[in-house]
C-alpha cells in the first residue's frame, strides 16, 4: 500500500511483534482499568474507554520517537502509563498528541520534510491547544518540530504554527500561571530530570528513518528528549500535577530505564 508523503504519520503493522504488543496491551489495559472503575462505582463511558486506550498507545508511540532503537522502551512505557493512569487518572490526549507529533518532527523519525498539509494540521492543533489548554510549551515543541523538519518550508511552516498557537492563547480563558506541584508530581519531575541526565551522552541511534532510509541524527534525538522533559516540567508547574502528561513521562522514564539496563548488561559481560 502506498504511504502518504507526510512527516506526521508512521505506519502500524500487525506483522511486527512490537506493534501487536502495543495494540493488544492498550486494549487489555483499557479493559482492566474499566473493570477497576466499575468496581469503584465510577462511570465507564465510550469517551473514557477511548481516552484510556489512546493514552496507553500514545505512551508506546512517544517512546518509539524518543528511542527509535529499542522496542523494549516502548513496551515498558506502556506498562508505566497503565500504572500512572491507575494511580493518577486520565491524561490529556490533546497535550500528549501535540508533544508526540512535536517530538516526531524534532527527531525526524519519519524521514520526510513537513508538507503544507502537515503545517495546516499542526496549526489547527496549536490553535486548539492554545485556546483550550493555554499550553504554550506544547505549542513551542510543535513549532520547534516544524522548524527542524520543515526543509525548504521550515520558516513559513514554523511561523504558521506559531501564529495559530499565539492566536489560540490570545483568546483563551484558561489560566496560564504557575502553581506549586504536589509531592508526587515533584517526585515525577525529579525522575524526568534524572532521565535527561542519564540519556545526555547516549550513543547515536542506529535506526534509519521510516522513509528514505536516512540516519537519525543524535543531536535531534537529544533535542526531542529534552523537549519532552521540559514540557513535563512546565505543564506540571502550570497545572500543579503531571497526570495530563503521564504517557509522555512514562515514555521518557522508560527510555532512561532501558539505557541503564543496557549499560549494566555491557558492564557485566
Amino acid at each position: 500500500m502506498r504511504q502518504l508523503d507526510t512527516a506526521l504519520g508512521r505506519s502500524i503493522s500487525w506483522d511486527y511483534p512490537s506493534h501487536r504488543f502495543a495494540l493488544i496491551g492498550s486494549a487489555a489495559g483499557t479493559v482492566i482499568l474499566a473493570v477497576v472503575r466499575l468496581v469503584g462505582d465510577r462511570p465507564v463511558t465510550i469517551g473514557n474507554l477511548l481516552g484510556t486506550f489512546g493514552a496507553l498507545f500514545f505512551a508506546w508511540g512517544v517512546a518509539r520517537e524518543l528511542d527509535p532503537d529499542e522496542n523494549l522502551a516502548a513496551s515498558i512505557a506502556l506498562v508505566l502509563a497503565f500504572v500512572a493512569l491507575l494511580q493518577y487518572g486520565f491524561a490529556s490526549l490533546w497535550l500528549v498528541g501535540g508533544i508526540g507529533l512535536g517530538a516526531r518532527l524534532i527527531v525526524g523519525t519519519v524521514g520526510v520534510s513537513v508538507r503544507w498539509g502537515d503545517a495546516a494540521v499542526l496549526s489547527l492543533l496549536a490553535g486548539y491547544l492554545g485556546y483550550r489548554h493555554a499550553s504554550w510549551i506544547v505549542i513551542a515543541v510543535m513549532v520547534l518540530g516544524a522548524l527542524l523538519a520543515g526543509g525548504r518550508r521550515r520558516i513559513p511552516a514554523g511561523l504558521l504554527v506559531a501564529t495559530a498557537g499565539v492566536i489560540g492563547l490570545a483568546f483563551s480563558n484558561e489560566p496560564a500561571g504557575f502553581v506549586v506541584p504536589d509531592g508526587e508530581t515533584l517526585v515525577a519531575l525529579v525522575g524526568a530530570v534524572a532521565a535527561i541526565v542519564i540519556l545526555w551522552n547516549g550513543p547515536a541511534p542506529s535506526s534509519l528513518t521510516d522513509r528514505r532510509q536516512k540516519p537519525i541524527e543524535r543531536e535531534r534525538l537529544l533535542m526531542g528528549r529534552v523537549a519532552a522533559a521540559v514540557a513535563i516540567v512546565v505543564i506540571s508547574f502550570q497545572t500543579g500535577f503531571f497526570a495530563a502528561l503521564s504517557p509522555v513521562a512514562s515514555a521518557l522514564l522508560a527510555t532512561a530505564a532501558v539505557r541503564v539496563i543496557r549499560f549494566v548488561q555491557t558492564e557485566t559481560r
